[in-house]
């Protein structure tokens, strides 16, 4: 074994060792892939929740209102009715950052390799409303079952949190992380909009100076719930520890993240070849699955290596910092 000379700073954990160790885990555990192959497959196969006519129906009305002396433009109207036609709102049992990974999420397609498929049209909004939370919150329970499926199979531990409030606390961090993206995110998007209606030069500063805050916030997000998951840590505790590890390990972290979505997504241009309605699609949902936990299980392993860094090389500034004073 290679000894780390003391008089050197710890190094921090290599994201490729990371991947290989994610992929190696799932590779041995195929069947944590069970839940996002399940929800693929009813996407695949299953009936359509339609919102088609109920949102037409509303332009229509709203287009009729009293005072309305501007109607929709008519290459608008199709775009829409070409956008609503396709739509699933099964698709919401996929939900973000927390959440099933699913490579069936945006399929339109009205076929599969067993012929047409169901639609159901919803009626009214109160009845849309339902379903949206009902299947959010569907989503988010079976996308907590499947993380804590993931990081279980990925570090091995001895000890960790309980089942039911693993589930409990990644909600909780994914609502406060939702709220504050939106509040922060809206206003931001609503004064870009603004200065690009004003002037674009001032648009650009001004995004181009929100790149590193997003990047920071994006890496939150992306890292969210790890902490409740590996360290049995309520919710506001693993808050507090992707901000210490975020403070710390940023440019280690950023490279892991940039790497894992060129893989998955270069790898979901593959999987999306074959069309919907051929059983070649089944080989795609396979891969999706098998890639995408196998990512998910080295953001784990990842995570767990960048903390125990940061507690090394923490450690190692505070000790050479005392051997400095003496000196």
């Amino acid at each position: 074994m290679e000894m780390q000379n003391r008089d050197l700073p710890p190094k921090p954990p290599g994201a490729i060792q990371a991947l290989i160790s994610g992929f190696n885990a799932i590779t041995n555990n195929l069947a944590v892939i069970f839940l996002p192959v399940i929800v693929d497959i009813f996407l695949w196969f299953g009936p359509r929740l339609k919102i088609h006519d109920l949102f037409l129906s509303t332009l229509d009305g709203l287009s009729k209102f009293p005072g309305n002396t501007t109607p929709l433009p008519a290459a608008t109207y199709a775009e829409i009715d070409k956008n609503l036609a396709g739509f699933n709102l099964f698709s919401n049992l996929r939900t973000y950052p927390l959440g099933l990974f699913s490579l069936m999420t945006n399929n339109q397609s009205g076929t599969s390799p067993l012929g047409t498929r169901m639609d159901w049209e919803i009626s009214n909004w109160l009845l849309l409303i339902s379903a949206f939370i009902l299947l959010t919150s569907a989503g988010l329970v079976l996308g907590s079952m499947y993380f804590y499926a993931v990081s279980r199979v990925a570090l091995k531990p001895g000890t960790g949190p309980g089942f039911f409030r693993a589930i409990f606390h990644s909600l909780i961090v994914w609502i406060i992380l939702t709220a504050t993206t939106y509040l922060v995110v809206m206003p931001l998007l609503a004064i870009g909009i603004r200065l690009m209606m004003a002037n674009q030069v001032l648009m650009l500063v001004f995004f181009l100076l929100l790149a590193w805050p997003a990047t920071w916030l994006g890496l939150m997000v992306f890292f969210s719930t790890h902490g409740v998951f590996m360290f049995s840590k309520n919710a506001f505790s693993t808050i507090q520890q992707n901000l210490r590890i975020l403070r710390h390990g940023m440019p280690p972290l950023g490279w892991f993240a940039l790497i894992a979505i060129v893989i998955s997504q270069g790898m979901d241009l593959i999987w999306l070849t074959p069309a919907a309605d051929t059983w070649m699609a089944l080989v795609g949902i396979l891969g999706h699955g098998f890639i995408s936990s196998s990512l998910l299980a080295a953001s784990f392993i990842f995570y767990r290596d960048m903390d125990a860094w940061i507690d090394q090389a923490l450690a190692w500034i505070k000790t050479h910092q005392i051997t400095s004073a003496r000196a």
